[in-house]
């Protein structure tokens, strides 16, 4: 039975799709048509929990997401990766954890090292590769992509380590995964938090793929601070998406019902995600953008 946040939230969206909006006026002359352009909509931190992979395998069933990125390192990645690598229209990445569940260790920590020059060498390239040996044995395949809990894929040190990695376990594979990069749309007045992402590295992380033959987006969008409600969250998808490049990541983390791990921060944020996704004004919504869901495996093509 649904609870009565759900219900409040099922409420919230009804009303956003009533309201009067400025794209939904009559126009007093008719402009041309915008072109179209391609939207990548990845759901992060997929296997954490059985929530959010029911999330995942849900909003991939109507066509909402086209990818989503795995944390190897829960327990529950063993049990959902079958179910996660079968999902229809997607691409199924990793999730680069060094904070969560491999190894874990305070994200601040992890910059101080990184920045200084000392994370250790060994010990990272064993990190990488045990996950990407656990994707490949679980899910019966290389990743379609890679990203990085909290961004991690972007630090010094840790970027180099990852390419490494591709150069090895893609030897001979007929194309390599695309990566995440952090790059702000162009334009616009982006936030604190956009600044710092871009900052952690987004740049040089795209430029040493590109010499590595791994595409990257041309921008990420949805990064906000996991405290809005459904209504607000659709009025920041407007937003975040109206400014968007051709070919822009919108980042997700969304779950279905109760999240289960104690511990998770955002966890009511990620229900409202997950509604908000499933509804009909979020497929208005990129219907009246002319925005085309596509894989990322599909627009961002290998850059040898």
């Amino acid at each position: 039975m649904p609870d009565e946040r759900d219900q409040n939230t099922r409420r919230e969206l009804r009303a956003r799709r009533d309201e009067p909006t400025a794209a939904q006026a009559p126009a007093a002359s008719e402009a041309p048509a915008a072109p179209e352009r391609r939207l990548v909509v990845c759901v992060d931190d997929a296997a954490l929990d059985a929530d959010v992979t029911r999330s995942v395998l849900t909003l991939a069933a109507v066509g909402r997401i086209t990818a989503a990125s795995a944390m190897v390192g829960s327990p529950h990645w063993p049990v959902h990766a079958t179910a996660l690598a079968a999902a229809p229209g997607i691409d199924l990445g990793l999730h680069l954890d060094l904070t969560e569940f491999c190894d874990p260790q305070p994200l601040p920590a992890l910059w101080l090292r990184a920045y200084a020059g000392r994370l250790d060498a060994d010990s990272l390239r064993r990190r990488i590769d045990a996950q990407i040996e656990s994707f490949v044995r679980h899910a019966g395949r290389l990743p379609d992509h890679i990203d990085g809990h909290q961004h991690v894929q972007q630090l010094p040190g840790v970027r180099e380590a990852l390419l490494e990695a591709i150069e090895r376990h893609w030897a001979g594979a007929p194309r390599r995964p695309w990566l995440r990069s952090g790059r702000r749309p162009p334009g616009g007045a982006p936030g604190f938090k956009e600044r710092v992402i871009e900052a952690l590295g987004a740049r040089r992380l795209a430029a040493l793929a590109a010499d590595c033959g791994c595409a990257t987006n041309p921008a990420l969008v949805g990064v906000y601070g996991f405290d809005a409600e459904a209504a607000a969250y659709l009025a920041r998808l407007d937003g975040w998406v109206a400014g968007a490049p051709d070919g822009a990541l919108l980042m997700t983390h969304p779950a279905a019902g109760a999240v289960v791990t104690a511990h998770d921060p955002i966890a009511a944020a990620r229900r409202v995600e997950h509604a908000v996704l499933g509804s009909e004004e979020f497929s208005a919504l990129m219907s009246r953008h002319r925005l085309r869901l596509v894989r990322g495996s599909a627009v961002y093509r290998d850059a040898s």
